[in-house]
């Protein structure tokens, strides 16, 4: 027999237990292909609701050393692409006080702005694509000091996002040499038009 070891239980009568029994696939793999899938697997299973209910003793998650493993990861596969390659590639950066955001924009990273930016500025990448994450989607109107604080730190193209609330944002952000930038809720909530959008930048 199996137990389930990934809950714990307070008594031991209150353990899960099922029966350890192999069996082979002889069904079809698919309605297409009629022919046995051949795997090896369990008969038997937990509920999801035992397995994963008030006893259930893990929990998943990164600490920083694996988030900065990964990031070295990245930055290493990255510096390897042959120039016809990197230079079809935008680089996405997201800041929350001026800082880059991570963890699902809840936390905000120790290494500045300016180490990160400069790795790629040493690669012949297209461009930087930089969301204000505390204004994305608040139609707050747009936070220049975000996108200067990257702006000041390359000489390659930004497409900035997060916090558009009109046109005028959209003529703020092309007054200070923004080439690209994204536009959402503010479309969705009509705001403003596309056609308007369309005369503006003409």
């Amino acid at each position: 027999e199996q137990h389930l070891s990934g809950i714990f239980p307070n008594k031991p009568e209150l353990e899960h237990k099922s029966p350890l029994r192999l069996v082979k696939c002889s069904g079809p793999h698919s309605r297409e292909v009629e022919q046995p899938c051949g795997l090896i697997q369990m008969e038997h299973t937990f509920d999801p609701d035992v397995m994963y209910g008030d006893d259930y003793g893990y929990r998943s998650g990164l600490n920083k050393s694996m988030v900065s493993h990964l990031e070295g990861r990245v930055k290493e596969i990255v510096s390897r692409f042959e120039n016809n390659i990197l230079d079809k590639i935008s680089v996405a950066i997201d800041l929350k006080d001026n800082k880059i955001a991570s963890h699902g924009w809840q936390q905000t990273s120790t290494d500045s702005l300016e180490s990160i930016v400069n790795i790629y500025n040493a690669l012949p990448i297209h461009s930087f694509f930089v969301t204000d994450v505390a204004n994305d989607g608040m139609l707050s109107g747009l936070n220049m000091s975000t996108f200067e604080s990257i702006k000041k730190l390359t000489d390659k193209k930004i497409t900035i996002g997060g916090g558009v609330k009109d046109l005028s944002d959209v003529q703020i952000g092309i007054k200070n040499g923004f080439d690209h930038m994204v536009i959402g809720k503010a479309i969705y909530e009509n705001k403003f038009s596309l056609d308007e959008l369309v005369k503006l930048n003409a």
